[in-house]
């Protein structure tokens, strides 16, 4: 059995209307969207991690200290108005051997 990996849902399956024909959000304001909600979240250590926004597309870049902070991070993206696809290049940190 093929593990399963789960798919960003086509643009059909949107939630939310397309808004005024040829307005697309901004990469700045998806970015910074982000960077406020990440801010306001005490759950989350997300001071190692970079956001980067380019056509829509949100880049993650760093590290956690927790496998589900890599994770809620993404969710937290993929909430963001305007976002079409998320890169997550977010690692785990190591916990030191002891």
């Amino acid at each position: 059995m093929a593990p399963f990996a789960p798919t960003r849902p086509a643009v059909a399956a949107r939630r939310y209307p397309q808004g005024p024909k040829g307005y697309r959000r901004s990469d700045e304001r998806i970015r910074e969207d982000l960077c406020d909600r990440l801010m306001q979240t005490r759950h989350i250590d997300s001071s190692e991690v970079t956001v980067e926004v380019t056509n829509g597309t949100v880049v993650l870049e760093g590290t956690v200290p927790q496998r589900r902070m890599k994770h809620a991070i993404e969710d937290f993206a993929d909430a963001c108005l305007g976002v079409q696809d998320i890169d997550n290049r977010i690692r785990v940190a190591a916990h030191p051997a002891g």
